[in-house]
């Protein structure tokens, strides 16, 4: 129907040429997508269709900017179709209706992509951490593609290839995942700052499912062989020694191990076993740390130290936050006495704030010093500093969440971190920069070091009995041991699966000095004589689904240790 016959029947001339082009418009879209996703009929009509609405599109890019246009970097292979915005609710096409702005730095990652982005005006658009995750996704799967079996290599070299790579995959997104920490910090972006906790939180359970799943898909039956583990766990070794995580490495295979054949104690044909010390001796701190000398007055070697950050973020006042510092040195130690001033070089990130950590150089002894850093309205400011091994630790606590922190060798870092604070075990150190699997190990390994050089019991814990837990403890050793009994004492109504599920909760809480964190243990085994025999008859009353006695042995199938 034309123009006069929209009018005739009661329409306003200008409604009605409105109407008109809307149907135009519609009718032109319509031919357009169906020329791009047509599958049957004619070659001859599909180029006729798309044809148009290529050109179109080439058109309305060839105005824009390059640097807009979805441009690669120079020297950069090729076109990946995963850089290429996808066309959604509340986004556009380039050269669409929206609203349009500039790529602010990489977002996707270290391949330095320039995507065109267009935010339109309508709501569900997919939200920033779901592209992340994408992207997160899309890297995993790169990963596991890029792991081949090659058919003049054995099975044990294939396996080890492959548990090699997936371990590279998980530090790989590890990493990726921690560094976004300082960006969330410069931006403020404190809920993006929460999702990646969670999420790296749940990555090594994910990575590990991946390893074994690539594993049974790569060698079959030969996957469940103890010997060919046997034989994978030397080539593993082999190949990750000269990591700077070799230690990180070792317990990701200790995890795929005990996961595949339901391991219960220890294996030592099977895992990476070493209960003798631990102790990082004879690292270097040289690359870990940054030492700053003093030729002038304090506030200028405080102030240099807080400019070094390196923030994007501007600060809001860092001379006078150094003349502060400066104060609150001078009312505990002698400042004249001051040399240098040495500082990890990773910051340290959580929650809303950023930790600068390391120690004054004096005549005498050095000094602890930690810096807290906040960023309340887009100015970084410095909100503490604390002066003593005992205030440093309580940030470093089990009571707190984990820190995002970069730095590729984690070892050297705890090195460090124990020289500033000598009394705080390693399992708390590893486990306070984020790497809670390994801080486990380190847990179980001081445990079977403390039994091992002492003929300490097991015993039942001082105090009220609980209603919901079996608590023991063993003297000299400054854990507690929980196991859910299997009846729990009125008024407590929760099920086995709920204690779990709140156990989960703390775990991936945000902890602020509130909530103590609990390591869970599965499968471990002791020695019968170990226990004292009230201990030992009160938990196999109360606790029998969890604790089963074999032999000389007793197994616990599922434990939680805790600091006292």
């Amino acid at each position: 129907m034309d123009r006069a016959g929209l009018v005739a029947r009661g329409r306003r001339p200008r409604d009605a040429a409105r109407h008109l082009r809307r149907r135009r418009l519609r009718s032109r879209i319509h031919r357009g997508v169906r020329g791009v996703l047509l599958r049957a009929g004619s070659g001859r009509r599909r180029g006729r269709e798309r044809q148009p609405v290529a050109r179109a599109v080439r058109c309305q890019r060839e105005q824009l900017p390059a640097h807009v246009q979805g441009a690669r970097p120079p020297g950069d292979p090729g076109r990946d179709r995963r850089h290429v915005p996808r066309p959604g609710r509340g986004h556009a096409l380039a050269g669409q209706a929206g609203v349009m702005e500039a790529p602010r730095g990489d977002r996707r990652g270290s391949e330095g992509r320039r995507v065109l982005q267009v935010h339109g005006t309508r709501v569900g658009g997919r939200p920033r951490h779901r592209r992340l995750r994408r992207a997160d996704r899309q890297h995993r799967e790169a990963l596991k593609n890029a792991v081949t079996v090659e058919p003049g290599r054995g099975g044990v070299e294939n396996g080890a290839a492959v548990l090699s790579a997936a371990f590279e995959a998980h530090s790989e997104r590890f990493a990726r995942i921690t560094a976004r920490a300082r960006r969330h910090f410069e931006r403020q972006d404190w809920s993006a700052a929460q999702r990646d906790s969670v999420r790296r939180l749940d990555l090594y359970g994910e990575c590990v499912a991946d390893a074994l799943g690539r594993l049974e898909a790569r060698l079959g039956a030969l996957a469940h062989e103890r010997d060919t583990w046997h034989a994978i766990r030397g080539a593993y070794a082999r190949s990750v020694a000269a990591r700077g995580d070799a230690e990180l490495a070792e317990t990701f295979f200790n995890s795929c191990a005990r996961r595949m054949f339901q391991i219960v104690g220890v294996d030592s044909e099977l895992e990476f076993v070493a209960i003798d010390s631990s102790e990082p001796h004879g690292l270097a701190t040289d690359a870990v740390a940054r030492v700053f000398s003093r030729d002038g007055r304090l506030e200028d070697l405080l102030e240099r130290v807080l400019e070094a950050c390196g923030f994007a973020a501007p600060w809001d006042d860092s001379s006078g936050d150094a003349q502060r510092i400066a104060a609150a040195i001078g009312a505990e130690a002698d400042a004249r006495s001051i040399r240098a001033l040495e500082v990890a070089r990773p910051l340290f990130f959580r929650g809303k704030a950023a930790y600068v950590v390391g120690r004054l150089l004096t005549d005498g002894a050095p000094i602890p010093l930690l810096l807290a850093l906040r960023n309340p309205r887009g100015r970084v400011i410095v909100d503490a500093a604390l002066l003593s091994e005992d205030e440093v630790s309580i940030v470093f606590s089990f009571a707190r969440a984990y820190f995002s922190v970069s730095w590729a060798q984690p070892r050297s870092l705890v090195h460090y971190l124990r020289g500033i604070m000598p009394r705080k075990p390693l399992s708390e150190l590893y486990t306070a920069i984020g790497l809670h699997r390994h801080g486990k190990s380190e847990l179980y390994r001081s445990l079977l070091r403390h039994l091992a050089t002492s003929d300490d019991r097991f015993e039942i814990a001082p105090g009220q009995r609980g209603m919901v837990m079996c608590v023991f403890t063993l003297p000299g050793f400054d854990v507690v041991f929980k196991v859910i009994r299997d009846r729990f004492d009125p008024p407590k109504t929760v099920t086995h699966e709920e204690v779990r599920a709140k156990y989960r909760l703390v775990f991936r809480h945000d902890r602020a000095g509130r909530l103590v964190d609990a390591q869970a243990f599965e499968d471990l085994e002791f020695e019968r004589a170990r226990f004292t025999p009230e201990l030992l008859d009160q938990l196999l009353l109360l606790a029998g689904d969890s604790v089963q006695v074999r032999g000389d042995r007793v197994v616990f199938r599922h434990l939680y240790t805790e600091r006292r």
